[in-house]
């Protein structure tokens, strides 16, 4: 499939529409990007980067991961 088709198979509705349960501003969110040979073509934050103070999470929003590699990491070597 080429990059071209790649692209006009995204659709961001559908895509926002995965993650509009996250995108309620009361719970914490989610940042998704998907790039297509190494350019972006959706970036978009889903709900709160921070519960105490209502912080909305964007494509631009820093988040600290903590331990969370270890399990992709994890599942990575498991798969090979």
């Amino acid at each position: 499939m080429s990059d071209e088709a790649m692209r006009l198979e995204l659709s961001e509705g559908k895509l926002d529409r995965l993650f509009e349960d996250l995108d309620q501003g009361h719970l914490p969110g989610a940042v998704v990007g998907i790039a297509v040979g190494g350019v972006p073509v959706y970036r978009r934050g889903y709900g709160l980067a921070n519960m105490e103070l209502p912080v909305v999470l964007s494509p631009c929003t820093r988040l600290r991961i903590g331990s969370i590699t270890k399990h992709f990491t994890a599942l990575a070597y498991l798969l090979l």
